[in-house]
């Protein structure tokens, strides 16, 4: 499981930015956002800018959830697989049958 410091400094990394340039964004010197990255202080009152920043959820940066967006959610396994009918026999007088050859993804 992913920490707040580590989601912290992906994202970063991600927008190749230095911990200088977002500790002064949010209006903090580095070593606090430091901080943040390691571990040691979690970002309570700069939650909301670093969400703005990172264009995150807070639920995200607080390990809550692992989407980062606030309205997406996963899909369900059974929505993701598609069946594969291999033969379908019928007749008159007959009933019809579904043969499940398996799944694609």
């Amino acid at each position: 499981m992913e920490t707040i410091g580590e989601r912290l400094k992906r994202l970063r990394e991600n927008k190749k930015m230095s911990q200088d340039e977002v500790a002064n964004i949010i209006g903090i010197d580095r070593t606090s956002y430091l901080k943040y990255e390691k571990g040691i202080n979690k970002p309570t009152r700069n939650l909301e800018k670093l969400s703005v920043l990172f264009n995150v959820s807070t639920d995200y940066l607080l390990c809550q959830t692992d989407f980062p967006l606030k309205n997406e959610i996963s899909t369900p396994l059974e929505n993701k697989r598609v069946p594969i009918i291999g033969t379908v026999k019928c007749g008159p007088g007959g009933l019809a049958y579904e043969y499940l050859d398996g799944y694609i993804w």
